[in-house]
């Protein structure tokens, strides 16, 4: 991936567009992750409000 700025991606690995390879392929210092367990793409996590409202407290602190 190609940026000149620091980056975040967020992305829940329940995600029907998640890759590890894809994923794994990001070589630049510049950009870093976050992967949410067991999140959607809305970063939900279904049945669970708790962990759907830590997923949001994850990505409010990776900022």
């Amino acid at each position: 991936m190609k940026s000149e700025i620091p980056s975040l991606y967020v992305i829940g690995n329940e995600d029907p567009d998640f890759s590890e390879e894809l994923i794994g392929s990001l070589n630049n210092e510049l950009v870093s992750g976050l992967i949410i367990p067991d999140a959607n793409h809305g970063l939900e996590v279904k049945g669970d409000i708790k962990a759907t409202i830590n997923a949001a407290m994850q990505v409010i602190t990776s900022v």
